[in-house]
């Protein structure tokens, strides 16, 4: 958990001065916009150790964490127009990183961007439920009804706006 505290302040917020820069740059090379996953993962993968749920220990929670990891530095490189791994480095930070490039470039060249978006989607899924130490349908089941909830609630609060922005009519003035 302290790590996935410690990368967030360094890669979200700019908090940990030089080590932050150091973390946030490397991060960016090495997993471009999949280094966004990196510290909810950790901070997931914490709790998840530390509640006792992890079904097949801290190593099933390191695998699960770096397949994470490096399918959504994959999409971000799918996402990013697939750079080359010798791009400059401003191009690789943009998308996936040189990990980015490396995995989902190389699975682009076999079975194109839409077959491997499907295999990086679906490896990502995997690891999610890895990480949470829950089958697939239980976690689709619970972001369903996450995101139900979500669209209740925005609903709910949308149609107070609205109902907030009427115009009350005015009693109707004589001209006497």
């Amino acid at each position: 958990m302290l790590v996935g505290v410690l990368s967030a302040l360094g890669i979200y917020f700019n908090l940990l001065g030089p080590a932050g820069h150091v973390l946030r740059t490397g991060g960016a090379r090495a997993l471009g916009w999949g280094a966004d996953a990196a510290p909810g993962g950790f901070l997931v993968g914490g709790v998840i150790l530390l509640a006792g749920r992890a079904r097949r220990g801290l190593g099933g929670v390191l695998v699960a964490l770096v397949l994470l990891v490096v399918a959504s530095a994959g999409l971000a490189d799918l996402a990013g127009g697939s750079p080359a791994t010798s791009a400059a480095w401003r191009v690789l930070e943009g998308a996936g990183g040189i990990v980015g490039s490396a995995a989902g470039g190389g699975l682009a060249k076999l079975i194109g961007v839409a077959g491997s978006s499907v295999v990086l989607g679906a490896v990502a899924l995997a690891a999610i439920c890895g990480l949470l130490g829950m089958p697939l349908l239980v976690v689709v089941g619970v972001t369903a009804r996450a995101i139900m909830a979500a669209g209740l609630w925005t609903s709910r609060l949308l149609g107070a706006w609205v109902a907030s922005m009427r115009v009350q009519p005015s009693e109707p003035r004589s001209l006497a």
